[in-house]
């Protein structure tokens, strides 16, 4: 009867631990995946970053080269298509 007993609560300690390995294996998965999209989504927001560096900086300039030189409305009008092709 105690051997009966021992067998089950041995059987049921082998079940539980089985089933925490195999939410360990799942969880490094997870883990895993989620370092892949975290290494993703931090070179995406460098290529982003990257791209609109330039455009910013030519805006930047061009107000900073308004604002120095006092150019009137008109030159400035002027300036837009090519503003608009970069």
């Amino acid at each position: 009867m105690i051997k009966s007993e021992n067998a089950r609560f041995n059987k049921t300690l082998q079940q539980a631990n089985d089933a925490m390995q195999q939410q360990a294996i799942q969880l490094q998965q997870q883990a895993a995946e989620l370092e892949k999209l975290n290494s993703l989504k931090s070179k995406l927001f460098s290529v982003i970053s990257h791209d609109l560096k330039a455009p910013m900086y030519a805006l930047r300039n061009l107000f900073e080269n308004i604002q120095s030189q006092d150019m009137p409305a008109e030159e400035v009008k002027s300036m837009v298509p090519e503003i608009k092709k970069i």
